[in-house]
């Protein structure tokens, strides 16, 4: 397997736009000091991405640093994707008392050209991969590359879903809470209930799996089997994780029926006494929540315990979230140009080609005998016996 690397002045570009991180990651005045400030002087600037937001037929409310605001459709964007992408990323937010009530009277981006454009730009000289890789806040370095490109391929394609386990500082909490960030994911690190995953009655509210775009599950090595089992999500798993269909009788009158088929990603942390190869290591956990049939739902399973401390690679400067939100909807264009094909039959075949179709998305090209190979036995045990990823 390679990763074609295109060594012009579009990594310039790229490395022009990076900012620190903590340009979106700074502590804020407490709410108590902003809410006595804008009724005092009626006005409000703040730089923050919203915390939360409840769409009514004509506005949307939206939570600012604790702060509820009333905001006109027009205001946000003039269309659905632009109102969805302001409700998702940093901006200027201007907000004014008026009638007793708090309004957004401006939104401003703190992007003078738009993102598509930009990202179409960086993307005529820089693979997809690498974009993705130097914007998150990495170094390119062949001895992370192994351990990104699985976490990658469910924010290219929205039926892979992956499983890796390895030693703790490989950066799997990280890369959770950037997707949870940006990229609108459901983070979870505890066994979720049947409510918060899919629909809660009592509340009439629909769960991370509805109102997500992906769903990460972290630190599962920890999760007790019992309370798996107690709340019966490991019946509906398999379904779920396959078709996106989840049928769930509320009451006779009632039957709730989801259907949205969302990527997942399965985090969690090698313990000594694991045995056995990558497959047995999953089929074994996934058994113990009495629910090993998920495990065949699984696309690329990576079970690797020597890992580098990712965080010698981390450079602390990330490109805007726009801009990455804008390099995977491009990436994500070129899913069917992809020459995919597979040896394999059934459920693996299709997996193995959605794995190469997101690679190919992904600007790395890869032999469909090797992706198979991964598919079957796992993601490390290609790498041994491949020679793994050459940069």
């Amino acid at each position: 397997m390679s990763v074609e690397t295109i060594e012009l002045e579009g990594r310039e570009l790229l490395e022009k736009l990076l900012v620190p991180y903590e340009k979106y990651d700074y502590p804020l005045p407490s709410t108590d000091e902003l809410m006595v400030k804008l009724y005092m002087e009626k006005e409000l600037l703040l730089y923050v991405k919203p915390s939360g937001y409840i769409i009514k037929p004509s506005h949307i409310e939206v939570a600012l640093a604790g702060i509820w605001a009333k905001a006109p459709f027009y205001i946000l964007g003039k269309d659905p994707d632009e109102v969805i992408l302001t409700l998702s990323t940093y901006n200027k937010w201007y907000l004014r008392v008026v009638a007793n009530e708090v309004r957004v009277v401006k939104v401003e981006r703190l992007l003078k050209e738009p993102a598509m454009d930009i990202a179409e730009r960086i993307l005529e000289e820089v693979i997809p991969f690498e974009a993705l890789v130097i914007g998150m806040g990495y170094k390119l370095s062949k001895d992370i590359t192994w351990y990104l490109i699985p976490r990658l391929l469910p924010l290219i394609h929205h039926k892979i879903h992956i499983f890796q386990m390895t030693n703790v500082e490989s950066g799997k909490t990280f890369f959770a809470t950037y997707l949870m960030r940006w990229f609108r994911w459901g983070y979870i690190t505890a066994p979720p209930t049947e409510a918060g995953l899919w629909y809660d009655a009592s509340k009439n509210a629909f769960g991370l799996a509805v109102i997500s775009d992906g769903l990460v599950f972290d630190e599962i090595e920890k999760w007790p089997p019992e309370a798996v089992t107690k709340e019966g999500i490991n019946t509906y798993l398999p379904t779920f994780l396959e078709q996106g269909l989840v049928v769930r009788p509320v009451s006779r009158r009632f039957p709730v029926n989801i259907e949205r088929k969302i990527p997942t990603i399965w985090f969690g942390n090698c313990r000594e006494y694991m045995g056995g190869d990558e497959i047995e290591i999953a089929l074994n956990l996934f058994e113990s929540w009495n629910c090993k049939s998920a495990v065949d739902r699984i696309a690329i399973i990576h079970i690797d315990r020597n890992n580098p401390r990712i965080l010698d690679y981390v450079t602390w400067k990330i490109l805007p979230p726009e801009i990455m939100i804008a390099i995977v909807k491009i990436a994500k264009e070129s899913l069917n140009e992809a020459p995919a094909k597979s040896k394999l039959s059934g459920r693996k075949r299709m997996q193995s080609i959605w794995v190469q179709r997101a690679l190919y998305a992904l600007g790395i090209t890869a032999d469909p005998e090797i992706i198979d190979y991964a598919v079957e036995n796992g993601w490390d045990s290609t790498r041994r016996m491949y020679g793994g990823v050459e940069k």
